[in-house]
């Protein structure tokens, strides 16, 4: 769960799709904008609200020994990564769903190799929980262990390194710089 909801000056792992973005869209741009802090995003509904109220809940049903709401800083790249949970090596990011899931989106595997860079990890598991309606009704009912979809990742170094940071080190420059990134493109992916 996230303590500090200022989301300027930092680009988090949640953030990283962004970097793959048109820079040319309303959304990148007001993303940009929450990033120079000159606008906060507010939005949230109920699926955000049951994520971030389930996520203790579902670490503790699976392990009490999980670290939880651990953030880990890399200031060159200007990353500041807020991990679900860790388990010694382990990165562990919850993700509550109200479909099954077969495989990890694109977005959130992008989010968990910028968070085993960020809390320097090797191992990741991307859990999924599938929600029922009750669920978004009532947060304290009991996890059912038999919902979760766990997909073991590996730390993909040949992407982090030629893909994902060339982005994230241009990323980091603008916003040190303050300039609008146009150059997204040329950066890999």
């Amino acid at each position: 769960m996230i303590k500090n909801t200022d989301r300027s000056k930092w680009i988090g792992a949640s953030d990283t799709s962004m970097l793959f973005s048109n820079p040319n869209t309303a959304t990148f741009k007001n993303w940009w904008a929450v990033k120079l802090g000159l606008i906060t995003n507010d939005f949230t509904n109920k699926y955000m609200i049951a994520g971030t109220e389930l996520e203790h809940h579902i670490l503790d049903t699976m392990n009490p020994l999980i670290r939880r709401d651990m953030t880990f800083y890399r200031p060159k790249y200007r990353l500041r990564v807020n991990t679900d949970g860790i388990l010694d090596k382990l990165l562990i990011e919850i993700k509550t769903t109200s479909s099954p899931v077969s495989k990890p989106s694109i977005k959130y595997w992008r989010q968990v190799q910028s968070g085993m860079f960020g809390s320097k990890r090797e191992r990741a598991e991307l859990i999924y929980y599938l929600m029922r309606d009750e669920n978004y009704k009532n947060f304290y009912l009991p996890i059912d262990l038999d919902k979760l979809t766990t997909f073991k990742i590996e730390r993909d170094n040949d992407w982090i390194n030629n893909v994902y940071l060339p982005k994230e080190k241009y990323i980091a420059h603008c916003l040190r710089k303050r300039i609008y990134p146009v150059d997204l493109k040329a950066k890999g992916e």
